[in-house]
């Protein structure tokens, strides 16, 4: 009798374990699903609000997955959903996502020249291709050409910092999210997603996980803020009232300024949180 039990059990699982391993092997697509909807925040709960900017390395070791030099690359799967029409983007500025860009407007943007990429870049990329003769040589000069996905080296997020007095706690919600690298010296936005709107797409697709821990999706990965970033700027009363504009590439000191000022940020949101509560 117990025999038996195990054999019926064996059968019922059955189904499951391949319909498990069919899923592993289809790479990092899965069964689209809704996302986790947003709790809505009345306005009257608001005790502040701020709109934040910050910026994610993708060469950095934490931003591993965003690497481009894979298919299931953030910056392709991005691009692939606009030629699609899955997804939409804006141009930078557009910050009302009122005009979507025109293939031939994407073409112009998403089009790489190598000379643009910073130093880190083409190191890194050179020292996953190597030299075609000398395999010990890891000479910037190698990357002649680059196409799209290496060409984003950031990406760049608007999010909203918003205190429900209801709830007693401070709520992220991310506006846009875009691409960004380095254009005639330039750091430049390519384009804009709003993203609201690109959830469901993103949450069709899984974040590639060498360790296989744990199969996130995208929309997963940006909501449980599994990045390393840091903030560049801030509008809402410690910041400047109007959009960033990028200017030319930032030496290490201010790059190291810049990471000291979005804690000093981040220290003085925890504090009024704290004096609202012991006060």
């Amino acid at each position: 009798m117990k025999s038996l039990r195990v054999i019926v059990l064996v059968l019922l699982l059955q189904p499951c374990v391949q319909n498990r391993v069919i899923a592993q092997n289809k790479g990092n697509k899965t069964k689209s699903v809704n996302p986790i909807p947003w709790a809505p925040i009345r306005d009257a709960d608001m005790l502040w609000k701020k709109r934040v900017w910050r910026e994610i390395q993708v060469y950095e070791r934490n931003n591993a997955p965003m690497r481009s030099g894979r298919a299931d690359a953030l910056a392709s799967i991005l691009l692939s959903g606009i030629r699609s029409g899955a997804i939409k983007a804006y141009a930078d500025g557009d910050t009302a996502f009122t005009t979507p860009l025109n293939p031939a407007a994407l073409d112009a943007l998403t089009s790489c020249d190598a000379t643009s990429l910073s130093r880190n870049t083409r190191y890194f990329l050179n020292y996953h291709s190597k030299h075609p003769t000398d395999s010990t040589i890891y000479d910037t000069s190698i990357i002649s050409s680059c196409d799209y996905p290496q060409q984003v080296e950031f990406f760049e997020i608007k999010e909203d910092w918003i205190f429900d007095r209801h709830k007693g706690q401070m709520i992220v919600r991310i506006d846009a999210l875009g691409p960004a690298g380095y254009v005639n010296g330039l750091k430049k936005t390519l384009f804009w997603l709003h993203y609201p709107d690109i959830r469901k797409y993103m949450d069709s697709f899984e974040v590639f996980n060498d360790a296989q821990k744990a199969n996130l999706s995208w929309d997963e990965y940006f909501e449980s803020r599994q990045f390393s970033s840091k903030i560049t700027y801030v509008r809402g009363g410690m910041g400047p009232a109007h959009e960033p504009k990028h200017t030319k590439r930032k030496k290490r000191r201010k790059d190291t300024d810049d990471d000291t000022r979005g804690q000093s940020i981040k220290g003085v949101d925890s504090t009024t949180e704290h004096d609202m509560w012991v006060y």
